[in-house]
């Protein structure tokens, strides 16, 4: 299920001065490196890696290739996260959407939900909260839209002359 936000977030995310709502920070990447660890531990850990690979590789409009082992498997994956973590709304989109096809499978699977994520976002100040099919941002964020100035019309132009 691809999370719901506006389009606009994809090229450029709201800026806010009390919350990380733009990148998301190392620390909060290095956590959620060590969920997908823990999730790959219900089958074989190249699978694992690569699948939420896939993910970041295509958010971040890569093409996906297998690696040769675990090990560059992961190497590949952090540098994919490490990447999109410039977006939050991608990153939070792409790992998201890694789990969520994760828990769909046949068998009894797990994989973080959006509480564990939006316990993630809380923890390292992460100005957004996931609530099916949403993306939405957290607190009394305000974003700030930039409106275009007015052209001087041809009339005014006259008039000043």
């Amino acid at each position: 299920m691809v999370l719901k936000f506006p389009a606009s977030w994809r090229f450029r995310p709201p800026h806010s001065e009390q919350l990380y709502t733009d990148q998301i920070p190392d620390g909060a990447v290095h956590d959620i490196i060590g969920m997908i660890r823990k999730t790959a531990t219900q089958g074989d850990l190249q699978d694992y890696l690569e699948h939420f690979k896939r993910f970041f590789c295509a958010a971040n409009g890569n093409p996906h290739s297998r690696s040769s082992s675990a090990g560059w498997a992961e190497t590949d994956l952090q540098t994919e996260m490490f990447s999109l973590a410039e977006n939050a709304p991608l990153f939070i989109e792409a790992f998201y959407d890694a789990c969520e096809s994760i828990r769909s499978r046949l068998g009894d699977f797990f994989a973080p939900d959006q509480n564990m994520i939006n316990e993630i976002c809380h923890e390292h100040s992460i100005g957004y909260e996931i609530i099916p099919p949403d993306l939405k941002l957290t607190g009394n964020i305000t974003t700030i839209v930039p409106v275009p100035e007015r052209p001087t019309t041809l009339a005014e132009k006259t008039q000043e002359m």
